[in-house]
């Protein structure tokens, strides 16, 4: 599928190597086998639950992107809730010292529940910060009975205390020299993704519908003559809509691994699988790891249609995509 490329088609650097470690997932599995990609963690004899990670529903991996003597570590995510957040920071020995920014897929409470485990570990040390403004608002869902739920909401606080130095990001942004891009908010372009109807979020002092959930942003990294390397939180804005921004920004048609949350998990979701599906095969993603809020129905679905480039993602794996 060719599209037409704009403007960061030539800011995007290319880059040696990415290595992306599952620190939260939905999954976790200590007896899986490793493949190319992916090395799967090992407690070895340490079967006591203080060296075995958990999993929750929630989503956070640390990237690193390699290239010419230059390592660059950043977190996209930091989990539901943050004791097991803490504990598998423990588990997996991760120094945050080493981490010199986190980005926010979005601002839902099971993405960023470890922001302050983070900030108890930074031991003084400020780490920047990249999400979109709505990211903090307040947020809840009306249901078709009229029930609503309130959705946790990240500490404002605790993002605007001295631990943090915030960037918001609602365009296009370029960070780590040319090394990295931020999407910023992606454009709603298929006809089957259509949001989450039941979603509000309140500006101001009024409570409106959101149903697109604008905060939702992605990762993108170009990896040497391989492609396009596309990281979702829940892709709210739908994968296909993501995918196809990530091209557009950049002019590279190889999808080289997508990984993350697919968002199509539920009754809403899982209609539109044959679609998404469908559409996938167009780009044809030489890595296929289905994270988080994709769901059982997807995940079989996409194992099915993708046997050479689907791999199970677990809590403690490490890809390596070079």
């Amino acid at each position: 599928m060719i599209v037409p490329p704009l403007k960061y088609n030539n800011l995007l650097k290319a880059v040696k190597e990415v290595r992306i470690s599952v620190i939260m997932d939905n999954y976790t599995d200590i007896l899986m086998t490793d493949t190319a990609h992916a090395k799967r963690y090992r407690p070895d004899n340490r079967l006591n639950s203080e060296h075995l990670p958990v999993a929750e529903h929630g989503f956070s991996v640390i990237v690193s992107i390699i290239d010419d003597g230059i390592e660059e570590n950043f977190l996209f995510d930091t989990g539901l809730n943050h004791n097991s957040y803490e504990h598998n920071l423990d588990v997996f020995d991760i120094d945050l010292t080493e981490v010199s920014s986190i980005i926010l897929s979005h601002g839902h409470f099971d993405h960023v529940g470890g922001l302050k485990v983070i900030a108890d570990k930074l031991k003084g040390q400020q780490v920047k910060i990249y999400f979109h403004s709505d990211a903090l608002l307040e947020r809840k869902l009306i249901l078709p009975n009229k029930e609503e739920i309130m959705l946790p909401t990240i500490d404002n606080a605790l993002v605007y205390s001295e631990k943090f130095d915030i960037t918001m990001v609602t365009e296009p942004t370029i960070l780590y020299d040319g090394r990295l891009l931020i999407s910023g908010e992606i454009p709603r372009i298929t006809e089957f993704e259509n949001g989450f109807p039941f979603h509000y979020i309140k500006r101001g002092q009024e409570w409106v519908s959101d149903t697109q959930i604008k905060d939702d942003i992605c990762i993108i990294i170009n990896v040497s003559n391989k492609g396009l390397v596309i990281l979702t939180g829940c892709a709210h804005s739908g994968l296909i809509n993501i995918i196809k921004y990530a091209v557009k920004l950049t002019g590279i048609n190889k999808v080289y691994a997508v990984l993350g949350g697919f968002h199509l998990s539920g009754y809403l979701f899982e209609k539109i699988i044959p679609e998404t599906i469908a559409e996938l095969k167009k780009f044809n993603p030489s890595h296929i790891i289905p994270c988080h809020c994709t769901g059982f129905a997807a995940v079989h679905a996409i194992a099915g249609e993708f046997p050479n480039s689907f791999v199970l993602p677990a809590v403690g794996t490490k890809f390596a995509f070079n």
